[in-house]
């Protein structure tokens, strides 16, 4: 339900920012379009927006909150746990997120430049029977 970082900031919006970004964003401290950014996925938070996160809410998992797994209000995890599940895991997850959207980006880029390409041999084609017409 919560597959990326972003619908996971979107739940935390929704539960404690009473469905606003800037009452979420006024709670933490930062503006409310950076927030913005991380919940639509344009920008990916830095760990220390996620510890912030974590510190302002110690019921949310991290584990949830960087992977998705479990529930979001299981706070079983120590700060050594915490340190441990960033390095081992949390920063790949991220990654991988992140190459996921490149790889989207990079599928619609190839597929706008295939229909540029089909509406320059469409023009290409008007302006060659213009041309023979003309002549």
């Amino acid at each position: 339900m919560y597959n990326t970082l972003g619908l996971r900031l979107q739940y935390l919006v929704n539960t404690y920012g009473n469905k606003k970004v800037a009452n979420l964003a006024s709670v933490l401290g930062v503006p409310p379009n950076t927030l913005g950014n991380y919940v639509s996925g344009e920008r990916s938070p830095k760990h220390e927006f996620l510890l912030l996160i974590l510190e302002k809410f110690p019921e949310i998992s991290i584990k949830w909150l960087v992977l998705g797994k479990g529930d979001p209000k299981d706070s079983d995890t120590n700060v050594r746990e915490m340190v441990d599940f960033f390095t081992q895991n949390g920063i790949q997850q991220l990654l991988d997120e992140k190459q996921s959207m490149i790889d989207e980006k990079d599928a619609r880029i190839k597929n706008l430049e295939k229909q540029i390409e089909q509406m320059q041999k469409t023009l290409d084609y008007f302006l060659t029977r213009e041309e023979k017409q003309g002549a």
